[in-house]
């Protein structure tokens, strides 16, 4: 009997372990980086300029995948929508970056926070249009899914904030608007996931959904934690961000590679 022949789209929607090994490798090594102080919070430096790509290289992968698509207006304008939201996350760190070392201003809050919370909307409407095209009609209990989610995540974050007595003034409520648009943006990642899942997309979108968790959880922490006094970049935040860029590309990457 024949073996089953192995198709160049099969060998691309498998995850290559070895690179998700460099990608945790990476991060571990850049997080030691921070713990041994080899970066300085005050200057311009190495850490600065990783964390700038990481976010313009989500960018970048997204508008070559949305170029791939040129003959599809739906899929093209979906991908678009999600270079524009990492755009969008560059320019918040330029502009935090402005703050801190040219104006030598504390970056938060600022302008930068504006464009930290608009990305999320070019995102959703990313996974908007890519979900409603392969399954127009969302059943009661995805709608409570998307509903459901995100209450559990703000309200978790809110009685985090309740137990540390938080101030309640414009961080504290502008912390809780952006994790609740993060929030609402890992849902959907989650139901994208679960509706490609057995298709050859499966795992382009469960690293999506990875990526976009590490995100959400980062967003948590780096909002609480400022919440209660600035943070740093040197913060595990910072590389759990760059973590997830990472992962965001390669999910890109793997787009590009099964078609």
């Amino acid at each position: 009997m024949d073996e089953p022949k192995t198709t160049k789209n099969d060998v691309n929607t498998k995850l290559d372990y070895r690179i998700l090994v460099l990608i945790a490798a990476g991060a571990i090594g850049l997080q030691i980086a921070l713990n041994l102080g080899l970066d300085d919070p005050e200057k311009f430096d190495m850490i600065d300029i990783v964390y700038l790509l990481g976010s313009l290289s989500c960018a970048i992968s997204a508008f070559l995948v949305s170029r791939h698509y040129s003959d599809s207006e739906i899929f093209a304008k979906a991908y678009f929508f999600l270079g524009l939201g990492f755009s969008l996350w560059f320019v918040g760190d330029g502009v935090w970056m402005y703050y801190k070392h040219i104006l030598h201003m504390e970056p938060y809050p600022s302008l930068a926070d504006f464009f930290y919370l608009i990305l999320y909307f070019p995102i959703i409407a990313h996974l908007v249009i890519n979900t409603r095209y392969f399954k127009r009609k969302w059943d009661f209990k995805t709608k409570i899914w998307l509903i459901v989610l995100p209450i559990v995540i703000v309200g978790i974050y809110s009685y985090l904030l309740y137990q540390g007595n938080a101030k309640q003034d414009i961080v504290f409520y502008y912390s809780l608007t952006i994790v609740t648009t993060s929030a609402t943006t890992l849902a959907l990642a989650i139901f994208g996931a679960s509706v490609f899942r057995s298709s050859i997309l499966g795992t382009v979108w469960l690293l999506l959904a990875i990526g976009l968790s590490i995100v959400t959880f980062a967003d948590v922490w780096y909002y609480y934690a400022n919440v209660f006094g600035p943070t740093e970049i040197n913060h595990p935040t910072t590389t759990l961000y760059i973590l997830s860029n990472m992962v965001v590309v390669y999910a890109l990457y793997k787009h590009q590679r099964i078609f």
